[in-house]
């Protein structure tokens, strides 16, 4: 016959609150998951000298325009601006013009974009990527720094 299973004392809200928590440090703010601002600052200076080292020229036809970048990060929303003019790019934090096109994504987006999981247009139709202003002037992205390949 089985022995029967000794009473255990169920452990109270109040003892495993006192012997698991160190109520001390509780002025101390518990870390942000994620990267750090200066992090982010890096990661995005990262992404943009990517696409920038991507942009073919040739394939702007001579067309000229502002693309502006809102990516969401963990402690608030980056921008940044890459102007096309005369064949050259520049990535800039600030608007060097009004922007042809605002296009909104958040990090992990960011980064599937530039590593080539996803292309804009797979962005913006599964709702990852949205698209303010010139909707066509936007579709020249992946013409223009593009197409991907992994690893590059």
């Amino acid at each position: 016959m089985a022995e029967p299973i000794a009473a255990v004392a169920a452990p109270t809200v109040d003892r495993l609150t006192a012997s698991a928590v160190d109520t001390s440090a509780a002025d101390t703010p518990w870390p942000t998951p994620g990267p750090s601002g200066d992090d982010v600052d890096l990661l995005l200076d990262r992404v943009f000298d990517r696409f920038r080292r991507l942009f073919d020229a040739r394939r702007t036809c001579g067309e000229n325009g502002v693309f502006g970048f809102e990516v969401s990060a963990p402690d608030g929303v980056r921008r940044r601006y890459v102007s096309v003019t005369g064949g050259r790019c520049n990535i800039d934090a600030v608007a060097p013009a009004d922007p042809n096109a605002v296009i909104a994504l958040d990090l992990p987006t960011l980064f599937s974009l530039a590593t080539g999981r996803i292309t804009g247009a797979d962005g913006y139709i599964t709702g990852r990527i949205t698209v303010a202003g010139d909707v066509l002037f936007a579709m020249n992205w992946s013409e223009w720094f593009g197409p991907y390949e992994f690893g590059v």
